[in-house]
């Protein structure tokens, strides 16, 4: 995601809010999703394009310096409280 990949991810434990809309969240055993997905991907760059844009806003909003920081720094108040 980080590199503006979109990515196709199976919907398990916090993985769908991890993507978020940088990417397709398919059914654990669902291959069909998968295959379409990807094949989606493959035939339509545009929509891939604007899905690894957003795959890449979401890491880098996610993990600014300034949000680290800030959760950063609420953890150690906790620990000194």
């Amino acid at each position: 995601m980080s590199l503006g990949i979109p990515v196709v991810a199976s919907n398990v434990d916090s993985v769908p809010e991890v993507v978020g809309d940088g990417g397709i969240i398919c059914e654990v055993d669902d291959l069909r999703c998968f295959l379409e997905s990807t094949k989606e991907l493959v035939n339509s760059p545009e929509y891939a394009m604007e899905l690894g844009a957003r795959a890449k806003a979401i890491v880098t909003q996610r993990n600014s310096p300034g949000v680290v920081g800030k959760e950063l720094l609420a953890v150690y108040r906790e620990l000194v409280e």
